[in-house]
C-alpha cells in the first residue's frame, strides 16, 4: 500500500528484530509503570513511542510484536488471573496496534519516511499529530472495558484522560530517541545521536528525580495525617472500653447499698438503665450468683418466676439449651437488663462453658474486671463475636457472685468508627488470634497502623488501613502534573535538539559537498575552502548565539526566583523555589560551559596576562564550596608551597575556572565524610618565569585505567555504578583541558578504582619583579 520503498523497508525487519521489539516494549513499560500513581495512572507511558516509531520505520510487519509486548506487559502487572485478564490484555493489545498503525501511517504520509525532523515544519506537524494519534488506544480500550462491565461509568472520563495524557507524553518523549537510534538515513542520524539522546535523557533523569521528591513529600503528608486519625481512633476505643469497667464499678456500688435481700428484676433494671444511659452499645448487664449443688433446688424455687422452666441451663453438643448437669457450683444468670432479646440467657450457667468458666474463676479471685476470650453469645443470631466483662461481687446481698456486661463486638466497635469510608478497622484477640471486628487480614500486606489495646486484663491488636475511597480522594495530582509537565518540557527540549543537530548535520553535509567539489575543480579550491571555513564559523556562531540566547531568559528566571524567595512563602513553596534555583543554576553552568567550549573551539579565546596572587585565586575558588562540603560532611585541605612567588603574571580567571572544574568533580564524586586536597607546587624557576603544578586529589569512586585517556574528550563520561544523575554532559574536563592547553600547559590524571583520583595540570607564569611585601601565600 505504501509503495516499493516501503515494502523494501518492511522486508528488512527480521524475526529477531520483532523479538527485540517485544522485549523493548515490555521492559520499558515494566521499568516505567512504578512511576504511575494509583488510582490516577501514569503521567508518562513510554512504550507507545516505541510502537509508533517502529511502525513508522518498518511498517505493518511490526504490529504482531507490538500486540505481544502489550499483552505480556499487562499480564505481568495485573493482580488478577484467568480468562478475564486474558480478555482485557488482548483488548489493550488491539488498542496499542491500532494506535501504532494509524500513527505510523499518518507520519509517513504527512512528514515522509526519510525525514530527519530537522525543520520547524516537520517537528510542528509531529507535535500536533501526537495528541491526535494517542486518542486511539485510550478511546478503544475505555469503550471496550465499559461494554464488558469492567469500568465504572463515573470514572470513565478520568481514566480516558489519564490514559491519553500518559500515551501522548510517552510518544513525544520516546519517539525522538527511537528515531535517533533507528532513523533513516542511518549515516545522518548516527552523527546526531549524542546531541539528541544525551540532553534528553539527562533532563528526564532530573525530572524523575524531582518527581520522586514531590511524590515522597505528598506520601509523607498523607501518612502523617492518617496516622494521627488512626491514633485518635485507638485512644477513643481504649477510653470506651475503660468506661465499661467503670460502669460495672458503679452498678456494683449501687447493689452493695440496696439492702439485705437481692434486687427484684424491675429494681435491677432501674439500677442498670441509669448506669447504661452513657453506654448504649452494651448488649446487656447481668448478675449471676454462685450457687452450690446443695442450694440449687432452693435457688430455683426462690427464683422460679425469673428462671425458665428448666431452671439452671446449659448448652448441649448440638447447641440447644438443656437443664444443667451436676457440678459443684453454678453461676446462673439471674438478673439482666434489658430483657428484650436476651430472654434465653436467664438461667444459663456461665460455668458450663470452658471459656466463660476460665474467665469467671479468674474474676472471682481478683478485685479487677476480667474479659473473656471471644465467645458466641447465647442470644447471638448474626454470627457476631461477643465478649463478657466480669467483676466479682464480694459483699452485700448479691455476694458471692459476678456482675458482667455483654458486648457484641461488631456493634460496639462499629459504632465508634465515625468515618467508615476512610478507614478499615480490624480488632484481633492477641492470645487466641480470633478476629473480633473487621475483614480478614491480607497475609502479604502489613497494616498501615497498628496498636495494642488492653481491656479486662486481655490484650487486643488493633489494625487500621486507609480505604481505597480515601486513597482516591487524596490522589497525588501534584506529582502527576509535575511529571507530565516536566516531560512535556523535555519533549520540547528533544525537539530543540533535533533542530540544532539537524542544522549541524546540514552544515556538515554542506561542508562535505563543498570539499568534494574542491577536489573535482582545482581552480575553485581556494574559494571553496573559504566557503567551508565560513560554514564552520557559521555553525559555531549559531551555537554561540543559541547559548547567549539561552543565558538571557535563564538570568531572568534566576532573578525572578531570587525575588520570589524573598517574599513570604510556605514551607513547601520555599522548597520548590529552592529546587528551581538549584536546577536553573545547573543549567546556567551547563550553558556557560558550552559557550566557553565553543569559543575555545573557534580559536577566539584570548589569554590574559594579569598580575595576581595565588592565595587569592585559591580562596576565590574554594570559598563557594563550603556549603556543598558541609552537606557531604567533607573536608577541603589546601596547600600552597612557600616557594611559590606571591605575585605572578598570567590568566588568573582561566586558572580559577580550571580549579573550579576539578574541585567541583572532586566534591561531586568524593565519599561522604571524605577529604579533598588541593596542592600547589613550584616545579621550576628562572629569571623570567616559573613553572607551577596544581594537583587536586579526592578519595571517591576512582576511574578505570582504560578510561583515563578518554576523560578529557568532550561528552565523555565514566560508566560507573555511581548515579548517572551526577555525571552531567561530560564537557567540564574537556573545557578545563582546552583551557590549560591554550595557556601553554598540560593536564593529566592518575586514578585507581575505589581509591580516588588525582588530577594535575602544569602552567608557566611570569614573575612580578620586586613585589611589595615579599611573603609567599600559603594555606
Amino acid at each position: 500500500m505504501w509503495g516499493t520503498r516501503i515494502r523494501e523497508e518492511v522486508g528488512r525487519f527480521s524475526f529477531l528484530s520483532g523479538a527485540l521489539l517485544t522485549a523493548a516494549y515490555f521492559v520499558l513499560g515494566w521499568l516505567w509503570l512504578p512511576l504511575a500513581l494509583p488510582p490516577i495512572g501514569a503521567a508518562v507511558y513510554l512504550p507507545p513511542g516505541i510502537a509508533i516509531g517502529a511502525c513508522y520505520i518498518w511498517g505493518p510487519r511490526v504490529l504482531p510484536w507490538v500486540w505481544l509486548g502489550a499483552v505480556l506487559l499487562h499480564l505481568h502487572v495485573s493482580p488478577q488471573s484467568g480468562f478475564m485478564v486474558l480478555t482485557t490484555s488482548s483488548v489493550i493489545g488491539l488498542g496499542s496496534i491500532a494506535q501504532a498503525y494509524v500513527g505510523g501511517t499518518l507520519l509517513r504520509r504527512w512528514i515522509g519516511l526519510d525525514s530527519l525532523f530537522d525543520s520547524g515544519q516537520h517537528i510542528t506537524r509531529y507535535l500536533l499529530m501526537a495528541p491526535l494519534i494517542c486518542t486511539i488506544s485510550s478511546t478503544l480500550s475505555i469503550i471496550a472495558f465499559s461494554l464488558m462491565g469492567l469500568l465504572d461509568a463515573s470514572t470513565s472520563g478520568l481514566n480516558w484522560l489519564t490514559w491519553w495524557i500518559g500515551d501522548t507524553m510517552g510518544m513525544v518523549v520516546m519517539f525522538p530517541l527511537f528515531m535517533a537510534v533507528f532513523g533513516r538515513p542511518r549515516a545522518q542520524w548516527r552523527s546526531r545521536r549524542i546531541g539528541v539522546i544525551g540532553p534528553t535523557l539527562l533532563a528526564a533523569l532530573l525530572i524523575v528525580s524531582g518527581y520522586l521528591r514531590v511524590a515522597s513529600s505528598e506520601r509523607s503528608q498523607f501518612q502523617q495525617a492518617f496516622q494521627l486519625q488512626s491514633q485518635e481512633f485507638a485512644l477513643q476505643l481504649q477510653a470506651r472500653l475503660g468506661e465499661l469497667e467503670f460502669m460495672l464499678d458503679q452498678i456494683d456500688a449501687l447493689m452493695r447499698h440496696s439492702g439485705d435481700t437481692p434486687l427484684a428484676a424491675d429494681q435491677f433494671a432501674a439500677f442498670v438503665d441509669q448506669a447504661m444511659q452513657r453506654y448504649p452499645n452494651v448488649q446487656a448487664v447481668e448478675w449471676a450468683p454462685r450457687v452450690s449443688l446443695a442450694d440449687r433446688a432452693d435457688f430455683e424455687a426462690r427464683f422460679q418466676n425469673t428462671l425458665p422452666s428448666l431452671g439452671i441451663t446449659e448448652r448441649n453438643a448440638e447447641g440447644q439449651l438443656v437443664r444443667a448437669g451436676v457440678r459443684d457450683h453454678y453461676y446462673p444468670v439471674t438478673l439482666l437488663s434489658p430483657l428484650a432479646g436476651n430472654e434465653e440467657v436467664l438461667g444459663f450457667d456461665l460455668g458450663s462453658e470452658e471459656t466463660r468458666r476460665a474467665s469467671l474463676l479468674r474474676a472471682m479471685d481478683s478485685n479487677e474486671a476480667v474479659a473473656t476470650a471471644p465467645i458466641e453469645l447465647v442470644q447471638e443470631q448474626e454470627r457476631q463475636a461477643g465478649m463478657l466483662l466480669l467483676r466479682r461481687v464480694s459483699t452485700g446481698a448479691h455476694a458471692p457472685g459476678v456482675l458482667l456486661s455483654v458486648l457484641r463486638m461488631g456493634d460496639f466497635v462499629g459504632a465508634l468508627v465515625n468515618r467508615p469510608q476512610d478507614m478499615t478497622v480490624r480488632l484481633v484477640d492477641s492470645a487466641s488470634q480470633q478476629r473480633l471486628f473487621g475483614p480478614r487480614p491480607v497475609a502479604s500486606t502489613a497494616p498501615f497502623f497498628q496498636a495494642d489495646v488492653v481491656f479486662g486484663g486481655r490484650e487486643f491488636q488493633l489494625s487500621v488501613d486507609p480505604t481505597s475511597a480515601l486513597i482516591r480522594a487524596r490522589s497525588r495530582w501534584r506529582s502527576f502534573w509535575f511529571l507530565g509537565a516536566g516531560m512535556a518540557a523535555n519533549a520540547l527540549l528533544a525537539a530543540l535538539m533535533l533542530l540544532i543537530t539537524g542544522y549541524t548535520v546540514r552544515v556538515e553535509e554542506a561542508v562535505r559537498e563543498r570539499t568534494a567539489a574542491l577536489k573535482a575543480q582545482s581552480q575553485r579550491n581556494q574559494a571553496l575552502a573559504v566557503e567551508a571555513k565560513t560554514a564552520l564559523r557559521a555553525r559555531n556562531r549559531f551555537l554561540s548565539k543559541i547559548s547567549h540566547e539561552l543565558l538571557t531568559p535563564m538570568n531572568g528566571i534566576q532573578g525572578l526566583l531570587g525575588m520570589m524567595r524573598q517574599t513570604e512563602l510556605g514551607e513547601k513553596q520555599a522548597i520548590y523555589v529552592d529546587m528551581a534555583q538549584v536546577s536553573s543554576g545547573q543549567l546556567m553552568r551547563l550553558v556557560n560551559s558550552v559557550l566557553d567550549y565553543t569559543v575555545l573551539e573557534t580559536g577566539e579565546w584570548k589569554v590574559d596576562h594579569n598580575k595576581f596572587g595565588m592565595s587569592a585565586v585559591v580562596s576565590r575558588v574554594c570559598d563557594p564550596l563550603e556549603a556543598r562540603l558541609r552537606d557531604k560532611n567533607m573536608q577541603l585541605a589546601t596547600r600552597i608551597s612557600p616557594d611559590v612567588p606571591s605575585r605572578l603574571v598570567g590568566d588568573d580567571t582561566a586558572v580559577a575556572q580550571v580549579l573550579d572544574c576539578l574541585l567541583d568533580n572532586a566534591v561531586k564524586f568524593g565519599k561522604e565524610n571524605g577529604r579533598v586536597e588541593l596542592d600547589v607546587q613550584l616545579t621550576r624557576t628562572d629569571a623570567a618565569e616559573v613553572g607551577v603544578q596544581f594537583s587536586v586529589k579526592d578519595d571517591g569512586i576512582g576511574i578505570d585505567a582504560a578510561e583515563l585517556e578518554d576523560m578529557f574528550k568532550p561528552f565523555a563520561q565514566q560508566d560507573d555504578s555511581f548515579s548517572r544523575a551526577e555525571d552531567g554532559l561530560g564537557i567540564g574536563l574537556a573545557l578545563a583541558h582546552r583551557l590549560v592547553k591554550v595557556m601553554g600547559g598540560k593536564m593529566w590524571a592518575e586514578s585507581e578504582l575505589g581509591q580516588g583520583s588525582t588530577f594535575h595540570f602544569a602552567l608557566n607564569f611570569g614573575v612580578v619583579k620586586n613585589p611589595r611585601g615579599g611573603a609567599n601565600d600559603t594555606a
